[in-house]
């Protein structure tokens, strides 16, 4: 959930470099481009991960105030498994964003615009900004 929310946030810091890349006239298409991407993945995340926190809720509803049966038990390995394959899909959308942000801090360092920086780019957008000078 934290991740998430701060792959969000990324996104913010994005927008800001991509207005100095035009304020400087780089072209910003391909950026652009990945952005979407980044976005996209970062929503499917999220999508994924409060699918499988559902169905969480849904265990703890299942378990409150009844007695064990084979068949509660079957219900509640079903969701436990739709939960965990829930959480790996938001794990590897997250891997692939963060691929797609390095891909974008690549795109953005090669346009030559020197004022990236100025947006603060904290968190691991900042970590791949260093990581590629």
């Amino acid at each position: 959930g934290e991740i998430i929310q701060k792959a969000e946030h990324i996104d913010d810091k994005l927008s800001c470099a991509v207005g100095k890349m035009e304020e400087q006239n780089a072209s910003t298409d391909k950026v652009n481009e990945l952005i979407a991407q980044f976005d996209e993945k970062i929503s499917s995340a999220r999508t994924k991960y409060e699918t499988a926190q559902q169905k969480l809720k849904d265990i703890r509803d299942l378990k409150v105030g009844t007695e064990p049966s084979e068949e509660r038990a079957e219900q509640i390995r079903a969701l436990l498994e739709e939960a965990k394959q829930q959480y790996k899909g938001a794990h590897k959308d997250l891997r692939d964003a963060y691929a797609i942000l390095k891909e974008i801090i690549k795109e953005m360092r090669q346009s030559g615009v020197t004022q990236i920086k100025e947006c603060n780019m904290s968190g691991v957008a900042a970590t791949a900004l260093t990581a590629e000078q």
